[in-house]
């Protein structure tokens, strides 16, 4: 059980509006599927990223409050979050919960990434590394909770591989549908998710770390996007639980960094503001 550890912010976070800039990269990065570039492309599409941050902690998530949200910074060095560790030599994405003016230390995750660069000619493609041993050394620095996540792209498949696939239409804000007729659909993503989360799981040393499997579309330079304006692929996720090495000292240095460097994080709400 971890206790709460609250730290107050001079005011609440500002959540950047739609549009609005959050990083630059050189375009390059964008175009050989560099694993930062698909990262900001992911945390920036609250809609996808906020599915997958429900299944990872979903204790947490469907209790959040109003003025809530999550506090995200990619690429943290290690060393400057905790002086003299070197193991990982960076978190790959740091993730703070806010209530408010206030930081819920005892939901912070650390996630460790890694991209997936897959094609339909070499659908086995996986990473050099899942990434677990770059966790566990989260997990003994005493991050509460802690995750792997690994992003895939993909071209598409040939249409003779496509298959029939049910289909419905949303008709209102309450959920009701209507069932269209079935029709041929290229499946290639939701195959390459569920390959990766079964790698993952096979791999997992660690029964407190949460995976992701999460499958973004490629960068298109004209829509300025990763994700497909028709919608986006739902993520294979397992919940991460709390570590038993939680460290408090960790959690005020992490609430330190956080105040000093508030301007580089993403603030994405929970609710739509």
């Amino acid at each position: 059980m971890i206790r709460p550890h609250r730290v107050a912010l001079d005011c609440a976070p500002r959540a950047l509006r739609h549009g609005e800039p959050y990083g630059y990269l050189p375009p390059k990065m964008f175009r050989t599927d560099h694993e930062l570039a698909l990262t900001l492309g992911w945390i920036c599409d609250r809609q996808l990223f906020g599915r997958a941050y429900s299944a990872l902690q979903p204790d947490y998530f469907w209790s959040m409050p109003r003025t809530s949200g999550v506090l995200l910074r990619p690429v943290v060095t290690t060393a400057r979050v905790t002086p003299g560790a070197v193991r990982p030599g960076d978190i790959d994405l740091l993730v703070v919960p806010y209530h408010g003016s206030e930081l819920v230390l005892e939901r912070t995750m650390a996630l460790e990434i890694k991209a997936i660069r897959a094609s339909y000619t070499r659908q086995g493609k996986s990473p050099n590394e899942f990434g677990f041993s770059q966790a566990e050394g989260l997990s003994t620095l005493g991050f509460p909770y802690v995750a792997v996540v690994h992003l895939i792209v993909s071209d598409g498949s040939p249409t003779h591989e496509w298959r029939i696939m049910q289909r419905a239409r949303i008709l209102d804000e309450e959920g009701h549908v209507e069932m269209l007729s079935p029709a041929p659909h290229d499946m290639l993503p939701a195959d390459l998710m569920d390959r990766a989360y079964g790698r993952l799981m096979a791999n997992r040393r660690n029964s407190t770390h949460g995976v992701g499997a999460i499958y973004l579309e490629r960068w298109s330079a004209e829509e300025g996007a990763f994700s497909s304006p028709a919608g986006y692929w739902m993520p294979s996720c397992h919940p991460a639980r709390a570590n038993d090495r939680v460290s408090y000292e960790l959690l005020s240095r992490v609430a330190s960094y956080c105040k000093r460097n508030l301007t580089s994080f993403l603030a994405n709400p929970r609710f739509d503001p």
